[in-house]
């Protein structure tokens, strides 16, 4: 009936999923495996690759460096996520990222998830509806001009948490949030560009 009211006839015979997801995912070696949803805020900082004389040894394009929050409170594989994702927004330990306010999502969530490893909407009757957000779309083309603003590329890094006091108070940072300074501490890290042409998209389409 909803979709109805905006003039959107359809049924089971015209109703496709869309699974969104970079190319990059599965390939080897790996490179973008993520994307950023409007609306975002990019700043180089101190830990950039450019500062840094690509010490991360990635694409030297992935300019902007997050390291989220990640202890683990649950013990599972990817455990780190609940601490990354506290409190309905994104916790970092340190961000080039800034996540500004943007279109709400389904419910009362004024601040939905806009990181994404993939993401699904469907296709009724050749318009493109993205339940998560409540918003349309013309075409493929036209989710990634209006709505990606970022590619990332994101892995486990080994670093040496000596060598890092990120919050300037003196004392070496626990960077993987396991209560212990380490010198091969494994670091969950996101590098990003707002450089597309990275990024390209695979849109997958299945028959309801």
């Amino acid at each position: 009936d909803c979709l109805n009211v905006q003039g959107i006839l359809h049924s089971t015979y015209n109703k496709d999923h869309i699974i969104v997801r970079p190319s990059g995912q599965g390939s080897s070696p790996p490179s973008i495996n993520f994307f950023f949803v409007n609306n975002w805020k990019f700043t180089e900082g101190n830990l950039s690759n450019t500062m840094n004389g690509n010490v991360w040894e990635v694409d030297n394009r992935l300019i902007y460096v997050g390291i989220p929050e990640q202890s683990n409170p649950s013990g599972l594989r990817d455990g780190w996520l609940e601490s990354w994702k506290k409190d309905d927004k994104y916790n970092w330990i340190y961000s080039d990222f800034e996540d500004l306010d943007g279109v709400d999502g389904q419910g009362i969530n004024s601040q939905p998830e806009s990181i994404f490893a993939n993401h699904r909407f469907n296709k009724i009757a050749n318009v493109y509806q993205d339940p998560s957000y409540g918003i349309q779309y013309k075409s493929e083309e036209d989710f990634e001009e209006k709505a990606i603003v970022a590619s990332a590329y994101h892995r486990q890094f080994t670093l040496n948490e000596y060598n890092f006091d990120i919050n300037g108070d003196g004392n070496p940072d626990d960077l993987n949030g396991d209560g212990k300074i380490e010198h091969f501490a494994r670091v969950y890290m996101f590098f990003a560009t707002t450089n597309l042409d990275l990024g390209i998209m695979n849109f997958i389409e299945r028959n309801h």
